[in-house]
């Protein structure tokens, strides 16, 4: 069985780092993390320098997501909560955890506080792209992460912004992804505390999907086999979160003839694809069930993909 064609993936409209940061500090945002099973958060803004400022982001984000107060896990605000806030916070949220990143000053320091907040914020936001893309170079780059509900490790996911793939089954977050002297892969998770105006990762977690997304697809090889198996890589790798893009269904569903296909993940690197009705599918789902690749965020797995979306067929336990 030999290659019949390679392909890459077709370069996005619009790709790159999103620069735009709210350099705005008397608006405060606070994000609530909900437990819901399921990719959600909360999120709403008050003013900063009111001693109610959380309690009134709450009053508004809840209604708008139909959140209760045991849905709260954990919540980020930009400015330290006050004294009255925070007395609201261990009484309505008293197992939440709870950051934020600007320490909150004196009465008649306001305006010293918001200075300095928007100098920094500022530096984030005109922060260049060569010195981003060095950062990319040193720590790893930015890629999609896949979370299956049933590995041993998904209680951490709670920390980290993320977004439903299958509700309830597989998930996808973002990480720095690089080459260790060991020779193997490096992950290094994006937390919520991360994804801040002051953070690591300033913009909003769909405008940072959108940079892993062009990411992921660089480079991203498409080999095509004469028994039409198509086998998707990268060359030292992740390969598996590709089955996450809005466009898997358009680009995968020519190339295997049909309207429905099959997408196995027997390790992070590969996904193995080939129509729903191809006579592979079954040894594909043996690739998928007897993978030794050792459980870790994302559990080996077979799914179903068409023009409504992605399901999963089998994981192998």
């Amino acid at each position: 069985m030999c290659p019949a064609v390679q392909r890459t993936w077709p370069a996005p409209a619009s790709a790159g780092i999103v620069s735009h940061v709210d350099t705005d500090p008397s608006s405060n945002v606070v994000v609530f993390q909900l437990r819901r099973g399921r990719d959600e958060h909360a999120a709403a803004s008050a003013p900063t320098i009111a001693d109610d400022c959380v309690r009134r982001a709450w009053d508004s984000a809840r209604y708008r997501h139909h959140a209760r107060p045991e849905d709260v896990v954990a919540l980020h605000s930009e400015w330290e909560p006050s004294i009255a806030d925070s007395f609201f916070i261990e009484t309505t949220f008293p197992n939440a955890a709870v950051y934020y990143t600007f320490p909150r000053p004196d009465p008649d320091r306001w305006a010293e506080a918001f200075a300095a907040a928007r100098d920094q914020l500022e530096a984030v936001a005109t922060q260049g792209f060569a010195e981003r893309a060095e950062q990319v170079e040193r720590d790893g780059e930015l890629l999609p992460m896949l979370w299956s509900a049933s590995s041993p490790q998904f209680d951490l996911l709670e920390t980290m912004p993320h977004r439903a793939v299958v509700p309830g089954r597989l998930y996808v977050s973002l990480a720095m992804v690089g080459p260790t002297r060991g020779g193997g892969l490096g992950v290094s998770h994006m937390t919520h505390h991360q994804l801040s105006p002051a953070g690591a990762f300033p913009g909003t977690f769909d405008d940072l999907f959108e940079t892993a997304r062009t990411t992921l697809t660089t480079g991203l090889r498409m080999e095509g086999y004469d028994n039409g198996v198509i086998d998707m890589h990268r060359d030292g790798s992740l390969a598996a979160p590709v089955v996450c893009l809005p466009d898997f269904h358009e680009q995968l569903a020519p190339l295997v003839g049909e309207d429905r296909f099959v997408a196995a993940i027997p390790c992070p690197q590969h996904v193995i694809v080939a129509a729903a009705s191809s006579p592979h599918v079954r040894t594909i789902r043996s690739m998928v069930m007897e993978s030794d690749y050792p459980s870790s965020e994302m559990i080996p797995c077979l799914l179903g993909v068409d023009r409504h979306g992605v399901s999963i067929v089998a994981e192998r336990r």
